[in-house]
C-alpha cells in the first residue's frame, strides 16, 4: 500500500500560497521605503560618477565662497582619485539595493542573495573609504554618519528579506 506524501508543517502547496500572500503589510512598507532610499543612492552614484564633473565647472567653482570652493575641490579630487573597482563596488551596492527592494515587493526569495551582495558592496566601499582613502582625515569624523546609516539600513533590508523567506512570505 502506497503511503501519502507527508505534508510539511504549515500545510501543503495551497496553504503556502496563502501564507505567501498573507505577508504583513509592514514588509511591503519596508520594501517601498527601502526602494526610495536606494533610489536616492542611485542619484548619489550618478552624481559622483557622471554629474559632478559635468556640473561643477570652473565658472561654478569661482562663484562659490572660498570655504565651499575648497570643500568641493577636495570632493572632486577624491572622486577623481577613486579606483575604478570602487565605482563598480558602489554600483553593486546601490543597484543591488534597488533590485533587492523590487524583488521583495514581488515577494521573491532572490531578494536575500541580492541584498547580501549589496551589503558586501557597502562593506567593501567603506573599507576603501575609511581604511584606504581615509576620507575621515580630510572631511572629519562626521563622514562616518552617512555610511553607518547606509550599513544599518542594508543589514535591516537583508534581515527583512530573510525573515520573509523563512516565514514563507516569498517564493
Amino acid at each position: 500500500m502506497a503511503s501519502e506524501p507527508s505534508t510539511p508543517p504549515g500545510g501543503g502547496a495551497g496553504t503556502s500560497t496563502q501564507a505567501q500572500t498573507a505577508s504583513p503589510g509592514w514588509v511591503k512598507l519596508v520594501a517601498i521605503v527601502g526602494l526610495a532610499w536606494n533610489l536616492l543612492g542611485t542619484l548619489a552614484f550618478f552624481w559622483y560618477t557622471v554629474l559632478m564633473e559635468m556640473f561643477v565647472t570652473p565658472e561654478a567653482m569661482a562663484a562659490l565662497p572660498e570655504a565651499e570652493r575648497v570643500q568641493l575641490q577636495l570632493q572632486l579630487d577624491m572622486v577623481q582619485a577613486m579606483p575604478s573597482w570602487v565605482t563598480w563596488v558602489f554600483a553593486i551596492a546601490v543597484f543591488g539595493g534597488v533590485l533587492g527592494c523590487i524583488l521583495m515587493l514581488m515577494k521573491r526569495k532572490l531578494a536575500v542573495p541580492v541584498f547580501a551582495l549589496s551589503l558586501a558592496g557597502i562593506v567593501i566601499q567603506n573599507i576603501h573609504s575609511f581604511g584606504i582613502a581615509r576620507v575621515h582625515e580630510t572631511f572629519g569624523a562626521s563622514t562616518f554618519i552617512q555610511p553607518a546609516l547606509v550599513f544599518i539600513i542594508g543589514v535591516f533590508l537583508l534581515w527583512v528579506a530573510i525573515k520573509a523567506k523563512n516565514a514563507g512570505w516569498s517564493r
